[in-house]
């Protein structure tokens, strides 16, 4: 009676372990791929560490308009090394890397050797949304 328990046991953890899929698969875009993404696109985003989202709309001419808190903001924004960079209000330019996983898109910042995330892409919406 034992075996026929343990065999099915077994079993058991056999296929619930064969249904466990990769915690992500995190690949980081590229120039191009981050291109497609923003240019002439209004994105929501959500911070992970304030819980706030923001809407933004990336002009073509690198110009960026912001709604965050319901408040507006300007700034700049380019690509460079295979980041996403941001100037708002006349600060300096920031540059982040962004990873696909799965399907959604978040964007880190570096910490000593490691990458944490800090912000989740909800949207990628066509022309100017704001």
């Amino acid at each position: 009676m034992w075996g026929k328990m343990l065999g099915g046991a077994v079993a058991l953890a056999v296929l619930a372990g064969c249904q466990i899929k990769p915690q992500s698969d995190r690949t980081q875009l590229s120039g191009a791929e981050l291109r497609a993404l923003f240019v002439g696109k209004t994105v929501e985003s959500y911070s992970l560490s304030s819980g706030a989202t923001s809407f933004s709309y990336y002009h073509p001419d690198g110009r960026v308009e912001q709604l965050r808190y319901w408040e507006p903001r300007e700034g700049h924004w380019k690509i460079s090394d295979n980041q996403i960079c941001l100037s708002m209000e006349g600060r300096d330019f920031s540059c982040r890397p962004v990873f696909r996983e799965g399907d959604r898109y978040y964007k880190y910042r570096s910490e000593g050797d490691k990458l944490v995330k800090i912000l989740r892409y909800r949207q990628f919406l066509e022309g100017r949304r704001l």
